[in-house]
């Protein structure tokens, strides 16, 4: 028996990964999704703390592995250091990791943005071209209509301090590890996958290009499936 334990991210829910819940149910015999205290219908933002962050995804990797023999956990973007967080401290079975953002700030995307923008102008019936300007816009939206509101003082440091703590409690392991990131990422920087690399030494990098760090929210949202799924068709 099976089971999947999925994080979402900052300032978001358990939303984040709807687009590949219906995978995700063919591979397991469980998975389990709540929203993360402070997050979401679980409390308001002041219930987001380091504390009851950490102590929810401990005391629910607990919970399932004492009814499931085997335990993946999936992350993404600040579930991703959550994820990684468990797989140091837990008997993880496998870790993925989507866009995992324990390190947080991508100076490079810039001149990726700029180079991609062109490239739309001088192509603009490219299929490719409609589909990063589909994902540029929806990913405008949900700042603005989705995560602005909830950006503040408290919930923007207490942020800072979960992906601090967790990466000071990685150690080197040998847990099965797939980090999936876009290569257009706005948030988080290859420096991510270099940090992560040196604690986990079976670590399977794949970087989708032109997808963003919405990239489950993206219509090449597929692509992603595609690495999860070889990922664990290997075993």
């Amino acid at each position: 028996m099976i089971a999947a334990l999925l994080l979402h991210g900052f300032a978001t829910n358990k939303l984040d990964f709807i687009s590949i819940m219906p995978f995700l149910k063919k591979r397991y015999d469980a998975i389990f999704i709540d929203d993360l205290p402070g997050h979401g219908n679980n409390g308001s933002l002041s219930d987001f703390t380091v504390d009851k962050t950490l102590d929810y995804v401990n005391n629910k990797f607990d919970e399932i592995k004492n009814n499931y023999e085997k335990v993946d956990v999936y992350g993404y973007s600040m579930g991703g250091v959550l994820a990684s967080y468990l797989a140091c401290k837990k008997e993880v079975n496998r870790v993925i990791l989507l866009a995992p953002a324990n390190k947080y700030i991508n100076a490079k995307i810039f001149a990726k943005k700029i180079k991609t923008e062109f490239e739309i102008m001088v192509d603009k019936e490219n299929v490719r071209s409609k589909i990063i300007k589909e994902d540029n816009k929806k990913g405008i939206d949900v700042v603005i209509n989705d995560l602005m509101p909830r950006y503040n003082v408290h919930t923007i440091t207490t942020f800072i301090s979960i992906v601090r703590v967790c990466n000071n409690s990685l150690v080197k392991n040998n847990v099965k590890t797939l980090l999936v990131k876009g290569n257009m990422d706005e948030l988080v920087p290859d420096d991510a996958s270099l940090y992560l690399k040196k604690y986990f030494e079976h670590l399977d990098e794949q970087i989708i290009p032109d997808l963003g760090h919405l990239m489950l929210k993206s219509r090449n949202y597929r692509l992603v499936i595609n690495k999860v799924k070889k990922f664990l068709d290997e075993e």
